[in-house]
């Protein structure tokens, strides 16, 4: 967290956790504070923002008040659909803003290709899922859900919806780090 420099980002976060009375996930942490410092590249008034299996996270909303990017929070299960939609009453947004939560399939978006600018799927797949799951899983059913998980990705992301490659850009360093001992 400290190398990326992702602790000013993570502390924002918290605080609007705690606006929404959402206690923040400690193995969420530093995935959150990554997707919110990469979007700060990638989104302003005019993007599309996309969160697939939203549950119970707040960085849809935070990302909507930091930006004000068209939004949208998807989750297939209702339970959290209210949830997302509970937040946007908790920070008085309306059906006019432009925060939308929709009850969406991750296997079948209805976002066409080239519509999203930055796209985010936090704890909803690891990253040896998106990489295809290279090493074998022993649990059948947990291979099942590996296995969707890594086609899901490799369709969102390869073939993609989303305008530029993962919508992640990497700012250049100052000067280059010195090796540690």
């Amino acid at each position: 967290m400290f190398r990326e420099n992702l602790l000013p980002y993570w502390w924002m976060l918290y605080r609007h956790s705690k606006v929404l009375n959402q206690r923040t996930d400690i193995f969420r942490n530093v995935e959150d504070a990554f997707s919110v410092k990469h979007a700060d590249f990638c989104l302003n008034a005019k993007s599309v923002y996309l969160d697939i299996g939203s549950g119970s996270s707040v960085v849809p909303t935070f990302l909507y008040q930091r930006h004000h990017a068209r939004t949208y929070a998807t989750e297939m299960d209702r339970v959290y659909l209210d949830r997302q939609k509970s937040y946007m009453e908790m920070l008085g947004l309306s059906k006019r803003d432009s925060f939308v939560a929709q009850r969406e399939d991750a296997t079948r978006l209805s976002f066409a290709d080239g519509s999203v600018d930055f796209v985010t799927a936090i704890s909803t797949c690891t990253p040896a899922c998106i990489a295809g799951c290279s090493a074998p899983i022993a649990n059948p059913v947990a291979a099942s859900i590996a296995s969707a998980a890594a086609q899901i990705f490799k369709e969102l992301f390869l073939r993609v919806i989303v305008k530029s490659p993962l919508g992640i850009h990497r700012p250049a360093r100052a000067r280059p780090r010195s090796p540690r001992p």
